[in-house]
């Protein structure tokens, strides 16, 4: 399971084949949380054959996530990852 940090980004990528207009295409994602609430997550289409969607956790625990789409290929797609608290690095200054 892919872990990152809190406020992080999460990125998700999928491939579909089309005809036509690819920006006609819906897509979005339903991210549940470790709270069980649920975001709708607008997704978009990245050139090629590639539609992405971002996601940033605000809490820390596992996050699933579903695909919605009116093409095939992107619909009902799931997957998770997992949230995780962490240090900060770098310097820090004292005046």
């Amino acid at each position: 399971m892919e872990r990152l940090p809190k406020y992080g980004f999460f990125e998700a990528r999928f491939s579909a084949a089309f005809v036509g207009n690819p920006f006609d295409i819906p897509f979005a994602a339903e991210v549940v949380g470790p709270d069980d609430r649920k975001k709708i997550v607008s997704g978009f289409y990245d050139g090629g054959t590639e539609f992405v969607f971002r996601f940033m956790p605000e809490a820390e625990g596992e996050y699933r996530y579903t695909t919605k789409s009116s093409a095939p290929q992107l619909d009902g797609q799931s997957g998770s990852f997992l949230c995780i608290w962490q240090i900060v690095t770098g310097t820090l200054f004292r005046r």
